[in-house]
């Protein structure tokens, strides 16, 4: 049974060695452009760790094309969030210096914090400036780009690119074969227009997938692919669980290429690492530590643009109309986002293994009280949306009343 259903069965510890012995490490994108958000310490050691297996490293071109494009972007979020991070200490600062704001509050213990947001305030000064000279001499980049000299995969011609986008839109007929469907349906089913370039963008996991199984066909090599992707495109997951690879993608690539695939997040990849590594570079445990702790806050932050735009505009509007009620659905928003943003976060420790089986019966409970607190939060919202909504309405209808009035009574 396992000879005609291997995909289905986890990789035994001997076949697990052999992978770390022989196999070839390839990397997505998010792992090349996670090295911006890592201190100077963790990413020095990453790279040095990359260094140090370039002999068995593969970068598919298609990730490649990724890490320039959103090089930029990724680099400006950082500045932003150290900017909006000075503005916070900045506005903290200037309120301990009211003292009637604070007649608690002993001056020593006052002139103490100040030291030390100024501190801070150095500290991240240094931290954006060495961030923004990366936009022009960008030492990540350079460092990468030595490490892959000579390991990037053979890039696809126009018309090889047109086939896979073409046999991309036939796997979504057929009950969705992975990768790709999870992006499509992010970038391309829900607009109306869509370019050639909108079509790769969709198809980009697509692209990589076949740009891996063609090197490991041509090169004879098994492959680990570190990635921190978590869409179940990619993975198989049970009960909300990131279980690993769907068993699809084994199979696929298995028949394709005749060798075999695993995938791992770039913290577990680090714990593996020594575990199985033969050289002598020891991950440290603070590098680990930084990397899961990256690795949880980019997943728990909730991506919905465009209902924060809408949720914005109608915020606005009750702020100028209504602005007994603004105070209210303010901090109920903010409750809402801390509860969503804690659920997410507990949810992806035990999805990825970091809370103990002990405790998960426990984390569990408490998520499902917060979900609950978080559906009761959101029915306040809409009372208080609904009654500024009925406040505005009344009032605009007042308004017209007033001029027909005085229209009439001229």
């Amino acid at each position: 049974m396992r000879n005609l259903f291997a995909e289905h069965f986890e990789y035994s510890d001997e076949e697990i060695d052999l992978l770390w012995e022989s196999c070839i490490f390839a990397f997505d994108t998010n792992i090349l452009l996670g090295l911006y958000r890592y201190s100077d310490e963790t990413k020095s050691e990453l790279l040095n760790i990359l260094d140090s297996i370039k002999d068995r490293i593969l970068l598919p071109s298609h990730v490649a094309k990724e890490f320039f494009k959103n090089r930029f972007k990724v680099i400006g979020s950082q500045i932003k969030i150290i900017s909006e991070t000075e503005s916070s200490i900045d506005n903290l600062t200037s309120k301990l210096k009211e003292n009637k704001a604070h007649p608690h509050l002993p001056q020593d213990l006052s002139n103490s914090l100040e030291e030390v947001f100024l501190k801070l305030s150095e500290h991240l000064d240094s931290s954006k400036k060495l961030l923004e000279k990366k936009l022009t001499n960008d030492d990540i980049k350079y460092k990468l780009a030595e490490i892959f000299e000579g390991k990037i995969s053979k890039e696809f011609s126009n018309d090889e690119l047109k086939e896979i986008i073409s046999k991309g839109k036939d796997r979504l007929n057929s009950d969705n074969p992975p990768p790709g469907y999870k992006d499509y349906e992010l970038k391309i089913k829900k607009n109306k227009e869509t370019t050639k370039h909108d079509e790769i963008s969709a198809f980009g996991d697509l692209i990589i997938w076949n740009q891996l199984i063609e090197y490991a066909k041509d090169n004879g090599k098994s492959i680990i692919f570190i990635t921190d992707d978590i869409k179940e495109d990619w993975q198989q997951r049970e009960r909300g669980k990131s279980i690993g690879p769907r068993p699809e993608l084994k199979k696929e690539f298995k028949e394709k290429s005749g060798h075999n695939f695993k995938m791992h997040t770039s913290f577990r990849f680090l714990e593996l690492f020594n575990k199985h590594a033969k050289n002598k570079i020891d991950v440290k445990e603070d590098t680990i530590n930084e990397v899961k702790e990256a690795y949880i806050s980019d997943k728990t932050t909730p991506d919905n643009k465009e209902a924060h735009k809408e949720t914005d505009c109608l915020n606005e509007e009750i702020s100028e109309k209504t602005p007994e009620l603004n105070f209210d659905l303010h901090r109920l928003e903010t409750e809402k986002q801390i509860l969503l943003s804690t659920t997410i976060r507990e949810q992806i420790k035990i999805d990825v293994g970091i809370t103990p089986e002990s405790e998960h019966k426990v984390k569990k409970s408490e998520i499902k009280r917060m979900n609950s607190n978080i559906k009761s939060i959101e029915k306040e919202i809409s009372m208080i949306k609904k009654k500024s909504e009925e406040k505005i309405n009344k009032d605009s209808i007042n308004s017209w009343l007033d001029i027909l009035n005085k229209i009439n009574t001229k």
